[in-house]
């Protein structure tokens, strides 16, 4: 039977690369006898021979070999159960710690014995050594006759528990973590134990890619085993109510705050402040390693996030092109899916009830999922087509909350009980606070002052007011059509803003304005901060597509921002991916790789003489083309964004081909990006 000695006799076996150990060292390093490493190496071989294993080999020179496979060996260890490995005495103090934990039941004896193959007296006996661990953290155990035990104390202090046995004995959470009768101990059974383990560690990943900061393997594996933990216990209704606020970094803070968001989001969680204070100290207190990214496909990842988001906007019939915390959230997941591509992961885990309840949203994904697979050369796995329908659910959930609290006026004809239905419906689809219902006699007569929106049931074009047409019983179609309505409602405005002559003065407040709004966004660069005049051209003369790049990079590179090596990747990159970077009628906009010769995170912006053709039938012929130079990841994403969006409106595309001079491309780009 396998211990802990015999375990890490073979784990040092490994970790000496495999490489011969004599008998003599095993022996000194465990401080027992030669015989007794003779007699565990016995044991051990013994256990692996069971599994078709052939594992240590030992010489009469006392020189010890690893025969079996390693990758064979270490999955055995990974998966030992508790009938195969004797537990010392405190090993099961701690897993008796953690099965109460982990419940939220009250436990017998019988069962904890049971589960870890010793007799129920044991446990009994175990059990003022179980005590004596809790009372260091000011928790007791509580037995209830007939019922069983349960752990008593704050919440903040079971957590220390579970952090404390988690970072001095990883190798036993794993081991606890891989018993298969555990999950009767569990209220919450919708999954499997290691599936939820699996969708721990992605986020994790995904978060790394996102803040290119990376685990180290120890700290990875404490992390998830603390998270699954903790997600069982906010599930249970147990959260930590009083924590202590620790001074963290940026990032500490950046990466818990995501952590807790993509949890609450997957596991369908509300998730309190003081969770996300403790998160943050525990993070402070892990290990990161240095780890070299290949960003040079993370532009076209972002451009293709793009593309597809308005395809499935499209499917949908509903607008998510203008939310920028979900493009940039979609286009990290694509980052780490794309980066992930040799991993399996489960099939069935908890967010598969969001799945089943937005088939709408499945349907959509899949309908344009020959985007990203064109990409990927290869098939989008269902996990990933899952958490993709999370990103864009939530994203539509946002957008309902978008229009809640808007102060409505509702019109029909009398005033009656059908318009008393019309209320329920929208305040059930959009929550809008409804301040009025009215009759149409009554409606010239009204104050409008304080109404965000008019819905009627009857036609009110005579009056001049901006209203949305329903009728009096709302189907899946009207509530579409109200939600288009309100976009384009908002686009109106944008275009009214845009006819109203802004001067420099005016101009000048509402880029403070903006700078003030994005203050906290430490990745803030906004379109008209990257595109200044001096970085405009206009009726410049290129001979084809490569030379009218590098006459849009030439102003970067004059001033410094690139090395003429950046502009040759941003040709090259084009003769190798094709036109990917034509991103709109008429417009073109190349990158490279920021490690080719970037010095600084800049755009500039050519309008053409004579357009010229890029290879996208649909798209050509190119009158604009907009070099950018990212320095990273994330600088440029606020810009780009901007000028997608602003690359929808026909009034911009036909205010910038008008546009004779710099200035006053650069003055129609200013009062676009302010008034969106």
């Amino acid at each position: 039977m396998m211990d802990k000695r015999k375990v890490n006799i073979v784990r040092q076996i490994i970790n000496n690369n495999c490489k011969e150990i004599s008998l003599c060292q095993l022996a000194n390093d465990f401080s027992v006898s030669e015989r007794t490493i003779r007699n565990d190496i016995a044991e051990i071989n013994e256990f692996f021979n069971d599994q078709g294993i052939n594992m240590i080999s030992l010489d009469n020179s006392g020189t010890v070999y690893l025969n079996g496979n390693l990758n064979k060996v270490k999955d055995s260890l990974q998966k030992m159960n508790f009938y195969d490995y004797s537990l010392s005495k405190e090993e099961r103090v701690l897993i008796n710690i953690c099965i109460l934990i982990l419940t939220n039941r009250y436990v017998t004896y019988q069962e904890i014995g049971e589960f870890m193959y010793v007799s129920k007296f044991t446990v009994i006996k175990d059990s003022p050594d179980v005590n004596l661990f809790l009372k260091k953290f000011n928790l007791i155990i509580f037995s209830l006759s007939n019922k069983g035990l349960k752990i008593k104390g704050e919440e903040v202090n079971i957590r220390k528990v579970i952090l404390n046995i988690i970072t001095e004995n990883t190798y036993l959470v794993n081991m606890l973590l891989w018993q298969k009768d555990l999950k009767e101990f569990i209220d919450y059974k919708n999954t499997d134990i290691r599936d939820e383990l699996e969708i721990i560690n992605k986020i994790i990943r995904e978060v790394e890619n996102e803040n290119k900061a990376y685990f180290t393997d120890t700290s990875l594996k404490r992390l998830s085993y603390y998270l699954y933990f903790m997600i069982h216990r906010i599930l249970y209704g147990k959260t930590i109510l009083m924590e202590n606020k620790e001074t963290n970094s940026p990032m500490i803070e950046k990466i818990a705050d995501r952590l807790i968001d993509m949890i609450g989001q997957y596991f369908k969680l509300n998730i309190r402040e003081t969770e996300i204070m403790f998160l943050q100290n525990i993070l402070a207190k892990l290990n990161y390693i240095k780890k070299e990214v290949d960003n040079s496909e993370i532009l076209k990842i972002q451009m293709l996030t793009r593309k597809f988001i308005e395809s499935v906007s499209k499917s949908l019939d509903i607008n998510l092109n203008n939310d920028y915390i979900f493009f940039k959230n979609l286009s990290n997941h694509l980052e780490s899916l794309f980066s992930d591509s040799n991993i399996k992961y489960p099939e069935y885990f908890g967010i598969d009830e969001t799945v089943r309840n937005n088939k709408f949203v499945l349907n959509a994904v899949k309908e344009n999922l020959k985007i990203l697979e064109d990409y990927a050369e290869r098939k989008i796995s269902y996990i990933d087509i899952a958490f993709i329908v999370v990103y864009i659910c939530a994203a539509i959930e946002k957008k309902k909350n978008e229009v809640r609290n808007l102060s409505v006026i509702i019109v029909c004809n009398s005033g009656t009980s059908t318009s008393q239905l019309l209320k329920e419906q929208l305040i059930k689809y959009f929550d809008f606070i409804v301040i009025e219902v009215l009759p149409s006699q009554q409606f010239e007569s009204t104050d409008l002052d304080n109404a965000d929106l008019i819905i009627s049931t009857i036609l009110l074009d005579d009056y001049g007011t901006e209203y949305i047409h329903v009728p009096p019983i709302l189907s899946i179609t009207d509530i579409i059509n109200i939600d288009k309505k309100l976009d384009d409602i908002k686009m109106n405005k944008i275009r009214r803003l845009n006819k109203l002559n802004v001067n420099d003065k005016k101009r000048d407040d509402k880029n403070e304005d903006m700078k003030k709004r994005y203050k906290n966004d430490t990745h803030y660069s906004s379109l008209s901060d990257l595109l200044q005049i001096d970085k405009i051209k206009t009726n410049v003369i290129a001979a084809d597509w490569r030379d009218a790049i590098r006459k849009s990079a030439e102003i970067l590179e004059e001033r410094g921002d690139i090395n003429h090596s950046y502009t040759q990747s941003m040709i090259e990159n084009v003769e190798k991916n094709g036109p990917y970077i034509v991103i709109s009628k008429g417009f073109a906009l190349p990158h490279g790789s920021y490690k080719k010769g970037v010095n600084n995170l800049a755009m500039s912006l050519i309008k053409l003489d004579k357009p010229v053709k890029f290879g996208v039938k649909e798209l050509d012929p190119i009158d604009f083309v907009c070099a950018m130079s990212p320095i990273d990841d994330k600088s440029h994403l606020k810009a780009f964004f901007t000028l997608v969006n602003l690359l929808e409106l026909k009034e911009f595309h036909m205010e910038i081909k008008k546009a004779r001079t710099a200035e006053e491309l650069f003055n129609i780009i200013v009062n676009y990006e302010n008034a969106i």
